[in-house]
């Protein structure tokens, strides 16, 4: 079976969307082992529409759906327009902790994730907060 073969196997076209309904990353976005590497099944899809990988980088959703891969739902930009899209989208993750906060994360018995999520964080932000590799500065 071809990579693209195992590819289009995962892929369910029955809606709006084309859904990937292989492996994904914690995220959600759709991953595909392609010559050895995890590519993100989006960005298959746009290299099988495109000829190959977008040279800026990124393969963005307009649909804001990460495991669709129709390609019309999907478009290129760069770091900036990713990160752009992110806030537009209300995806970005803010946070302005005090350093009562910070010692309340590194006092915690919680679970990281449990922490994360209390706190608009990620998990590994939660990590490094209590390993004190981020606000060192407070005791």
């Amino acid at each position: 079976m071809t990579t693209d073969d195992r590819f289009w196997s995962h892929v369910d076209r029955s809606g709006e969307c084309w859904v990937w309904t292989g492996s994904t990353d914690r995220r959600g976005y759709g991953k595909l082992k392609v010559k050895g590497k995890l590519v993100a099944s989006h960005r298959y899809s746009w290299m099988l529409a495109h000829g190959d990988f977008p040279s800026v980088g990124f393969v963005l959703h307009k649909c804001d759906n990460r495991p669709c891969v129709r390609p019309d739902h999907l478009y290129t930009g760069t770091h900036a327009d990713n990160m752009a899209d992110m806030v537009r989208r209300e995806r970005a993750r803010r946070s302005s902790l005090t350093d009562d906060d910070i010692r309340s994360i590194r006092g915690s018995n919680d679970m990281q994730h449990v922490i994360a999520d209390r706190y608009g964080l990620s998990q590994s932000m939660v990590s490094r907060i209590q390993g004190r590799g981020r606000y060192p500065h407070v005791a």
